[in-house]
C-alpha cells in the first residue's frame, strides 16, 4: 500500500487513528475494520484486495490480530479464513496488554538503575476507576494481601458492580487475602464475598470522602466525591509504613 492510499483511507475512516491510539498499527487497524464491516469469514486474498494492501503484509499482520483476540481464524482444510470478533473484545485485548506491561515493568524495575523510590498516578472518572481495579486484581502478586480502610458508603460497589464477579474471581484465583477495616456505620456489603476476606470494626471510624487500599508496594486513595478518583503512590517503603499503621488500627478494632 502506498502512503497516498493509506492517507486517503485514514481520512475516510477516523477509527484507524483511534485504534492507533490504543497501540494498534495502521495495518492492524485497516484489516480489523475491514473484517468488522464485512462481518463474514474472509480469505487473505480478498482482504488484501479490499484494503489495497500487499498479501504478504496481510499474512504478517493477521496472526497479530488473532493473538490479540480481536480476529478469529477459521481453518477450512489447508486454507484459513478470518473473521472479526465483536468490538467489546478490544477491552480484553487492551486489558491483556496492560497486564503484560505491568508485569514487564516489575521485571525491568529489578534491573533498573534509576534512583526514583516512588511514583505517583492520578485517575479520574468511573471507567478509569473500574479499569484500575480490574488491572490491580490480575497484577497483585500471588498469595499476597491487601489492606483496606473503608468509607461509610456503598458507592464503591455501585461503581464496580459490572466487574465485581471478575474482580472477585481474580482475587480468589490469586489467593489474595483482604483485610477490611470499617466504622460502625459502614455498609454491610461484604456478606457474599467469595475470596478470602476478614473484616473488623473500629469505633468512630466513619470516613466519608476517602478510602485507602494498601497492596503490592502501592497506597491508593479512593476519592468518594464527584468525579470519583484514585490517587496512587507507588513506593515499597511508604506502603510498608502504611501497612504498619493499618495493623496498629487492626489490633485496636473489634471483630
Amino acid at each position: 500500500m502506498t502512503t497516498k492510499e493509506l492517507s486517503k483511507k485514514e481520512v475516510e475512516n477516523p477509527y484507524i487513528e483511534k485504534l492507533a491510539d490504543l497501540g494498534f498499527s495502521k495495518a492492524e487497524a485497516l484489516i480489523y475494520l475491514y473484517l468488522l464491516e464485512k462481518g463474514t469469514e474472509t480469505g487473505v486474498s480478498k482482504i488484501a484486495v479490499g484494503i489495497s494492501m500487499h498479501r504478504q503484509q496481510v499474512y504478517i499482520t493477521l496472526p497479530l490480530l488473532v493473538e490479540a483476540g480481536i480476529v478469529e481464524e477459521i481453518k477450512e482444510g489447508k486454507i484459513s479464513k478470518y473473521k472479526a470478533r465483536p468490538p467489546h473484545r478490544l477491552e480484553h485485548s487492551i486489558r491483556r496488554k496492560m497486564v503484560l506491561a505491568e508485569d514487564l515493568a516489575q521485571e525491568l524495575q529489578k534491573i533498573s538503575k534509576i534512583g526514583n523510590e516512588q511514583d505517583f498516578e492520578v485517575l479520574i472518572g468511573e471507567q478509569a476507576f473500574r479499569n484500575y481495579e480490574l488491572q490491580r486484581s490480575v497484577t497483585i502478586p500471588q498469595d499476597s494481601s491487601q489492606y483496606i480502610i473503608g468509607v461509610k458508603s456503598d458507592k464503591y460497589l455501585y461503581i464496580t458492580k459490572d466487574i465485581q464477579d471478575e474482580y472477585s474471581k481474580n482475587l480468589k484465583d490469586r489467593n489474595i487475602k483482604t483485610y477490611y477495616l470499617g466504622g460502625e456505620e459502614a455498609p454491610e456489603i461484604y456478606d457474599s464475598i467469595s475470596y478470602h476476606f476478614e473484616r473488623r470494626t473500629l469505633k468512630k471510624l466513619n470516613l466519608r470522602a476517602m478510602s485507602i487500599v494498601i497492596s503490592d508496594g502501592r497506597i491508593a486513595f479512593y476519592g468518594n466525591v464527584e468525579p470519583v478518583s484514585i490517587y496512587t503512590i507507588y513506593s515499597d517503603k511508604i506502603a510498608e509504613d502504611y501497612k504498619q499503621f493499618f495493623m496498629m488500627l487492626w489490633e485496636m478494632a473489634s471483630l
